[in-house]
């Protein structure tokens, strides 16, 4: 709904999917739709539950109103990597190996570098 332009805000669309999502739907009730307010209120709208989904939704709000190019891709460089190690890591040699991921897709994986 957000990306199309259906609606111009995060909490629009999440109201509009709750509205379609909800049969009895309650404008009182907004977007309150969890376990506890049913157990305290004994009915509420079916809205979305997951804290990830709602705060997704708001992240592609930010990138549309932003003007970030989700497509654009920039190359961008490392310059500096601090590690905080202890007494045990300080008293001997230790190997670290990292992986970048993009679009969960492994980039680089220094442990399997030819």
């Amino acid at each position: 709904m957000l990306w199309t332009g259906h609606r111009r805000s995060a909490l629009d669309a999440l109201e509009l999917f709750t509205f379609r999502r909800t049969e009895n739907y309650d404008p009182e009730l907004g977007l309150e739709g969890s376990f506890s307010h049913y157990r305290t209120k004994g009915r509420c709208n079916q809205t979305v539950e997951g804290p990830s989904q709602i705060r997704y939704v708001h992240y592609l709000e930010a990138i549309l109103y932003s003007g970030i190019d989700p497509y654009s891709y920039r190359k961008m460089f490392m310059q500096n990597l601090s590690l905080t190690v202890g007494q045990m890591q300080e008293a001997s040699p230790w190997l670290v190996s990292f992986t970048v991921v993009c679009n969960r897709s492994i980039m680089y994986d220094s442990a399997h570098r030819a």
